[in-house]
């Protein structure tokens, strides 16, 4: 097999073209065999090239032409610098070409060996697992390759990595976020993390169409991996337990939120006589301290006469009805990392003030929202939040910023984001 790789792309116009290899020229006078872009818009004749070997391709900006990358169009390409030198590109990502206030936009489709079969449609490959590892090699190094032709990069599945680039997009990149998502998505390919992505990936797929159509970003299929690898029996050493890890209380109201018949009750506790089922709707302050079912040795719940946070199918429902909740709150919405403040409610909670008699918790997401907001001159970028603001602390734990990187980069890695 030829070691070259080819290159398709979806243009400006919606168009799929399949360029050959080994370098592909993009502009207004790009050659007989390159791609033909727009006269105007601040694009040059031969504005950018593509080159392609055995292990990937690499974007050249020629001269001084700009040439921005991103996984989704951000809500102002200026906020994103073009790349200097040049840059690993890959399946899915976003090419901003010329003017930064109004550039031509072509996404890459695939890159195809020559001589493979597969991919000689002029289509997008169902490959899920190759956005990220570019977007990662992008995003944190700007060098790095892919797998050689004919080896196994890209596992197949179902989901397209193509998309039509049409109207704008909703919701903003963050570069700071996006930065540490890519290195953390780097980290877990180092680990096999795909392999075992793959064999959880009809359980990904449905919990990401039920998202789906509670209005929900797919993306939140990824928080029960990173919490318990999908496993129904795990539990925490403070008692969270099931695929979702939900405390107690989190699951009875969940349970009420979405309606269904949800229950933990009749627990038998290490150490104590008679049984013991959950009567608040949000775990006390300080849950080792402060509840009758953990304490510093650990989950005092030995067996419960009925659990439903082991329960696949009620245990999904009764999260994404509070992650629903969450996902309405139009503060949180308006927020530039919005994707990530809703995964951090499955973590540090979205405002227990109405739940607990205490007065909520300083570490939920809603009212260190509103204090951010408030005290940092209404920033609410991934930056703040991480590191506060002159007179305000940071609005997430250390441990919840780890958790939402770690979904994000999960996400990323199943296509989900």
């Amino acid at each position: 097999m030829d070691g070259r790789r080819d290159v398709v792309l979806r243009s400006w116009g919606g168009r799929l073209v399949r360029a050959p290899g080994p370098r592909v020229v993009l502009g207004v006078r790009p050659g007989p065999d390159g791609v033909r872009l727009p006269a105007e818009r601040g694009v040059a004749d031969e504005h950018v090239w593509l080159v392609t070997d055995r292990s990937g391709a690499v974007v050249h900006p020629q001269a001084d032409c700009a040439v921005r990358i991103a996984m989704r169009a951000p809500a102002d390409w200026r906020t994103l610098p073009p790349v200097a030198g040049s840059a690993v590109v890959g399946p899915g990502m976003l090419l901003a070409i010329g003017r930064a206030d109004d550039p031509v936009l072509v996404r890459i489709v695939d890159l195809p060996c020559l001589g493979d079969e597969a991919s000689q449609m002029l289509g997008p490959a169902p490959r899920p697992w190759g956005i990220a590892l570019a977007a990662a090699l992008a995003w944190v190094a700007g060098v790095g390759h892919f797998a050689a032709c004919g080896a196994a990069l890209w596992a197949v599945g179902r989901r397209p990595t193509a998309s039509v680039v049409e109207g704008p997009v909703a919701l903003a990149v963050d570069p700071a976020l996006e930065a540490v998502v890519a290195a953390r998505a780097a980290a877990w390919l180092e680990d096999g993390t795909l392999a075992r992505l793959d064999r959880v990936r009809p359980t990904l797929d449905a919990v990401a169409a039920s998202a789906a159509e509670r209005g929900l970003p797919a993306l939140v299929a990824a928080i029960p991996w990173v919490e318990s690898r999908y496993s129904d029996e795990a539990t925490s050493e403070l008692c969270a337990a099931g695929r979702w890890q939900l405390m107690p209380e989190v699951g009875v109201r969940g349970g009420l939120r979405a309606g269904v018949d949800f229950a933990v009750r009749s627990c038998r506790l290490r150490g104590a006589p008679g049984l013991w089922s959950p009567t608040r709707l949000a775990p006390p302050r300080n849950v080792a301290q402060n509840s009758v079912y953990a304490d510093a040795s650990g989950c005092r719940i030995v067996a419960c006469e009925r659990d439903d946070r082991r329960d696949a199918e009620r245990s999904t429902v009764a999260a994404l009805a509070l992650l629903a909740d969450a996902w309405a709150d139009v503060d949180l919405r308006a927020s530039p990392i919005a994707e990530a403040l809703l995964v951090a409610t499955h973590h540090a909670g979205h405002d227990d003030a109405a739940l607990d008699g205490e007065g909520g918790k300083s570490t939920n997401v809603r009212p260190a929202l509103l204090r951010l907001r408030d005290g940092c001159g209404g920033e609410s970028d991934w930056t703040t939040w991480v590191g506060g603001c002159p007179g305000e602390s940071p609005g997430l734990l250390p441990s919840t910023q780890a958790y939402v990187v770690d979904v994000l980069a999960v996400a990323q890695l199943a296509g989900l984001r």
